[in-house]
């Protein structure tokens, strides 16, 4: 089910296209099907391309120093994902069985698709990509580690039925241990 954000962005998104508009936009993207484990952009990938997760779930990923995969980013349905920058970053990997209708880059770059209404939507959706970056990077700043949690389990509630707890609190910011005394304390309110 789409939350009123969702709505909102979708709407926000496809407000002024034609049915021919549609069409065209829908010629162009690709049906992609991941399963678990399956690398969606891998680290280094200097194709630029958006997906939209229709089903699933995708974990973007490094390893440290310490050779330790650290979760930065969780992506689920209804969601954009992609790669932007000259050279991607981190692995993009599906956790569950996922389908992404993907646009690559390239084809908005082209000539024919400046100042259409694709050209529109693939900025609008870099823009809103961006926002909830910035956004994810405010909470780190703004809000507890407690108060990460709740908003992840007001956003997604079942997540935490979806993906190890590590990953979660690698996205929380804080060790499997101290998401462990978070659900604790959080249990004994």
């Amino acid at each position: 089910m789409l939350t009123d954000e969702q709505i909102k962005l979708y709407l926000d998104i496809f407000k002024g296209l034609t049915l021919q508009d549609v069409q065209d936009i829908l010629q162009h993207l690709e049906e992609i099907h991941l399963k678990p484990n399956d690398i969606y952009i891998r680290p280094g990938e200097k194709e630029k391309k958006v997906g939209y997760i229709r089903e699933g779930l995708i974990k973007a990923s490094a390893i440290n120093d310490e050779e330790e995969e650290i979760v930065c980013l969780l992506r689920w349905e209804g969601q954009f994902v992609g790669s932007f920058n000259r050279s991607a970053q981190f692995v993009f990997k599906a956790i569950e069985p996922t389908t992404v209708l993907e646009l690559k880059y390239d084809i908005i770059e082209g000539s024919s698709f400046q100042n259409t209404p694709l050209d529109r939507i693939f900025k609008e959706v870099v823009f809103h990509y961006l926002v909830e970056s910035i956004e994810h990077l405010k909470t780190f700043v703004m809000l507890t580690p407690e108060q990460r949690y709740r908003q992840l389990l007001h956003s997604k509630p079942d997540i935490i039925n979806r993906v190890p707890d590590k990953y979660i609190a690698n996205i929380l910011g804080i060790t499997p241990v101290s998401l462990s005394r978070i659900r604790k304390r959080m249990a004994t309110r």
